[in-house]
């Protein structure tokens, strides 16, 4: 059962109290209110010492003129910590977050030049707008392995491969500049003029490659097009974006090419739910990212055949705490019963017109295991919804 805690900690010589809510045995404590760009620069503190952060805004507009920051219960001490230090090296500490903002502030696109991933990219730019954000083009060629040491039954085959692949990047390096040109012109048709788009091009494997990069590059977002409904009404769901899903510690929006638009077009996101220890932390993400967008927010659990008694308790747990948080954020909390989870979700996406599903990885491997391997394509099979994917730290 949950419950209010209430710490106090000595700071700068005054007692600051924190009020947390014990949810599913994790606690989230607001730590402080501040400047939104002094919360960005703290959060960007925090972030650089390993510490998992929240900014909740105090009002509806963007860029809010207040933040509250919270961390887990487990991190206060070594926030505090980080925060101390801010204001007793300033200057040091400053221009340190700087650098990190703008790491914050990207958006990982990789392409292959399709019409899928023009879209991808469009719909990127719709998001860096609002966020004032760099979009990043990425496209990967393979990397043939070749033989070096010449060999004169091969010395001919090696000389036309190399100058194959040499043709091949130049290509690629061409079809980049000239999809970067064309969403650069995109983006002053439709008046995004804080939008910064920039490209680069890799070798190798495509999505160990794009894995790596986004651990460098560090985006606040990757977005991935995939095609849409094929002639056989199935969902293409690509091995690339199925790896870069699994394994990336980056929030992964899988985009249809069918369903992309601009991120004006989605009004409503659901949330499917765990009811254990992720769900607080996926939910203060989800409402990071998607409160400045006027994106109302259902968190949605979903029971197989029957409902377990103590689903409404810890309903009422997560509801009551998100909502003292977070009262100005338009977001609704429900439990549904159903004979077949897809069907279930389905249903709910239609008859709540909801724009996008957002859920953990641990909760797709969750399904997956426990429904079908394939359960990521059949839910866009049966939605044709994108699906913005949350890494859990464990």
């Amino acid at each position: 059962m949950s419950h209010i805690v209430t710490i106090i900690i000595t700071f700068a010589n005054k007692p600051l109290i924190l009020n947390a809510m014990e949810a599913q045995d994790q606690k989230i404590i607001t730590i402080g209110r501040f400047s939104y760009s002094r919360s960005l620069l703290l959060q960007a503190l925090l972030n650089d010492s390993n510490i998992e952060s929240f900014l909740v805004p105090k009002d509806v507009f963007f860029p809010p003129k207040y933040t509250d920051i919270r961390v887990k219960e487990s991190d206060v001490a070594e926030a505090m910590k980080v925060i101390a230090n801010s204001q007793q090296d300033y200057g040091k500490s400053k221009a340190k977050a700087l650098k990190e903002l703008l790491v914050m502030r990207r958006i990982l696109v990789p392409v292959d030049f399709s019409e899928t991933s023009l879209e991808a990219a469009k719909f990127a730019c719709s998001i860096a707008n609002r966020f004032k954000s760099e979009v990043m083009l990425v496209h990967v060629t393979y990397n043939f392995v070749i033989d070096t040491v010449p060999r004169s039954d091969f010395y001919d085959y090696q000389k036309r491969l190399a100058e194959s692949l040499i043709e091949i990047k130049d290509v690629a390096n061409d079809n980049l500049e000239k999809l970067q040109k064309k969403l650069q012109n995109y983006c002053k048709e439709n008046n995004y003029n804080k939008v910064e788009i920039n490209s680069v091009m890799l070798a190798g494997n495509a999505s160990a490659e794009i894995i790596d990069y986004a651990d460098t590059y560090k985006p606040f977002l990757i977005i991935m097009g995939i095609r849409g409904l094929s002639a056989k009404n199935k969902y293409t769901y690509g091995k690339v974006a199925d790896e870069v899903v699994n394994k990336s510690n980056r929030p992964v929006l899988v985009l249809p090419s069918d369903q992309a638009g601009t991120i004006d077009d989605i009004k409503e996101v659901m949330y499917a739910m765990d009811y254990d220890d992720h769900d607080i932390s996926s939910i203060n993400k989800i409402i990071q990212m998607v409160s400045p967008l006027n994106i109302k927010i259902h968190c949605v659990h979903f029971s197989f055949v029957r409902t377990k008694p103590w689903d409404k308790m810890k309903l009422e747990e997560i509801e009551n705490h998100l909502r003292t948080e977070y009262k100005d954020v338009d977001i609704t909390f429900q439990n549904i019963v159903t004979g077949d989870v897809s069907i279930g979700i389905e249903t709910f996406i239609r008859n709540n017109n909801i724009g996008a599903i957002a859920v953990t990885t641990y909760k797709r491997k969750f399904l997956e295991n426990l429904f079908s391997p394939n359960f990521s394509e059949k839910l866009f099979k049966t939605t044709g919804k994108p699906i913005l994917f949350f890494p859990v730290r464990r």
